[in-house]
């Protein structure tokens, strides 16, 4: 492997996989490992309870570097609504320029954009909008997708009028992830976001407090660790991008979307 320019940003892949979630993270993994060229050289940071059987695999890897961070066997909403708290704690050993967290079990299929890197400099904070709640944003490709999609037409504005905009926001004001009726827009995915060691810093710190004021109130948001991140979307509105990034196979209004990550099936219970 050539040594990084030293005026390149270097990225870091943060993931979290416990119990049966680690087989998906090796698929994610290996997927990085084939297909990732622009941003090279990358570093995945695992944190598993499997650290053993991480580091063995992670020697079958060519281009990728892996930095296991052994933690508890975290079951669900623990594994979800804690990840923020993990993340936060162990920042400083993750010195890249530049960081992104993916699901354990998402999977990668196509390079990322040569303009990425500089894209989430300039953010800061840079997240993907979630594909089910996603609408293409010119007028004559919206127009395409409601005549594709006429049942769409009433379900959105149901959604629009009943809620105050597409997605699954935290409605009870008793948690910390409430977003007024006002400001649900932009509803962005909890499996995929990326930012500078700085910018997700700041935002790590701030949900992990979150969560765990809801948690010492026995109260578990709507959508555990993706009501608390679209709150902080909210809040700051931070740099949107298209769900190429957080692809959804099968939905058809995507298909004028590169295919760059996406999740995959699961087929066993993981919780």
């Amino acid at each position: 492997m050539a040594p990084p320019d030293p005026a390149t940003p270097t990225l870091g892949i943060m993931s979290i996989a416990t119990n049966v979630y680690l087989k998906y993270w090796m698929a994610l993994a290996t997927s990085l490992d084939q297909h990732v060229r622009s941003c090279a050289p990358l570093t995945l940071h695992l944190f598993t309870d499997q650290p053993d059987a991480a580091k063995e695999f992670a020697q079958t890897l060519e281009r990728c570097s892996v930095v296991v961070h052994e933690i508890e066997p975290l079951r669900w909403p623990e594994a979800t609504l804690f990840r923020y708290k993990i993340l936060s704690e162990n920042l400083g050993a993750m010195p890249q320029d530049l960081l992104m967290y993916l699901d354990a079990d998402t999977i990668v299929n196509a390079d990322f954009e040569q303009g990425l890197p500089q894209r989430i400099q300039d953010a800061g904070v840079l997240l993907v909008e979630q594909a089910g709640s996603w609408r293409p944003p010119r007028f004559h490709r919206r127009v395409r997708f409601y005549l594709y999609h006429p049942g769409a037409i009433l379900q959105d504005l149901r959604k629009q009028l009943r809620e105050g905009g597409l997605g699954t926001w935290e409605t009870r004001p008793s948690s910390t992830a409430f977003v007024p009726r006002e400001e649900r827009k932009g509803y962005v995915s909890g499996a995929v976001w990326m930012g500078t060691r700085e910018g997700l810093g700041q935002m790590l710190s701030e949900l992990a407090s979150r969560v765990q004021q809801d948690w010492d109130k026995d109260i578990v948001a709507v959508w555990h660790d993706e009501s608390h991140l679209n709150w902080w979307s909210s809040r700051y509105r931070p740099t949107l991008t298209d769900p190429r990034y957080y692809y959804f196979p099968g939905q058809r209004h995507l298909d004028e979307l590169p295919n760059i990550i996406a999740l995959v099936a699961k087929d066993e219970i993981t919780r």
